[in-house]
């Protein structure tokens, strides 16, 4: 284990929600604004941004198929993919994680629906009628942490995630009834995921690459506080920032504060709960520690973790 000084940290990686409605330039921000990009195109919409004016090469992988995305990210975390220059792959960008939840979601529908149809004994089901089941919730949702975990550890220094929008309803309770009011927008995505990135832009329609700041963290907020707009995306700020060349993201008090939280707020209660979610009983929570040597320590929580993830993926 390597200790360095906070003076001569690497930069940092940065993880970017880029959200809104059609025709907001999603897809081609970071085809246009970051440095050697590869795209997971699941919409099938990055070819349209192939010689447009401003957009630099990039890389392209079409799928709709989380496994081979995880397996992507893979070959790219050994250094397989490259540009034809021999430039390394910077980053990583995918387009959308809307369609890429929803066909997580139908494919919950269908193993539920396989399940009743097999309990009924005939095929005369109907659909609409079938409820997932919990664990059939943590099978759609599993992969989906795993790609998460893995982009955060991919060599990559930036990645970007994009999404459609949908409406944001309130409960509004009126002389004894409770109605849905509209009250905006919000990402079309699995919940929690905009919690994990850095900073999250609404892409707003009309002027190009308008957007608004609805999410932000760290010393980030010091420099485009949530409901900062801008008139074009701010691409050299966080590229300056990611670089170290702007504002620091935080001192030795900062890490000292950020860690002892970490181990305040992490517990046993907590990893069985992540386990839990990962589809496990406590049983085999331990017993996948025991195989590797570990017994639960709050600031091992990124390695705990990551072997409970790969515990998952082999007993699927």
């Amino acid at each position: 284990m390597q200790i360095i000084s906070s003076a001569d940290a690497p930069s940092k990686k940065m993880a970017i929600l880029l959200w809104g409605p059609a025709g907001s330039r999603k897809t081609e921000t970071p085809l246009r604004y970051f440095p050697h990009p590869l795209i997971i195109d699941v919409e099938g919409k990055a070819q349209h941004a192939v010689g447009v004016e401003g957009v630099q090469e990039f890389l392209m992988v079409q799928t709709k198929d989380v496994y081979e995305i995880l397996d992507v990210l893979e070959d790219l975390s050994l250094g397989k993919i490259k540009f034809p220059d021999g430039s390394p792959v910077e980053t990583v960008s995918i387009d959308s994680s809307s369609v890429l939840w929803s066909v997580r979601q139908e494919a919950g529908a269908m193993m539920a629906e396989k399940r009743a149809q097999k309990r009924a004994r005939n095929s005369n089901v109907d659909p609409d009628a079938v409820q997932m089941s919990m664990l059939d919730w943590n099978k759609v949702k599993r992969p989906l942490k795993r790609l998460m975990t893995r982009l955060n550890n991919s060599p990559v220094n930036y990645f970007v995630i994009t999404a459609r929008e949908k409406p944001l309803y309130q409960e509004i309770k009126q002389g004894g009834r409770t109605e849905l009011q509209r009250i905006g927008e919000q990402p079309d995505l699995q919940r929690g995921v905009e919690y994990e990135v850095d900073v999250a832009f609404r892409m707003l329609p009309g002027t190009p690459w308008q957007c608004r700041v609805t999410r932000t963290r760290g010393r980030l907020e010091e420099i485009m506080p949530v409901g900062t707009e801008f008139e074009e995306f701010p691409h050299e700020t966080l590229v300056k920032y990611a670089t170290g060349a702007g504002p620091q993201m935080q001192d030795d008090l900062d890490i000292a504060e950020d860690q002892a939280e970490k181990d305040r707020t992490k517990s046993r209660n907590d990893l069985i709960d992540y386990g839990k979610e990962q589809g496990l009983t406590a049983e085999q929570i331990a017993e996948a520690l025991k195989e590797k040597g570990l017994k639960f320590e709050s600031d091992k929580w990124d390695q705990m973790t990551a072997v409970l993830d790969e515990y998952a993926a082999e007993n699927e």
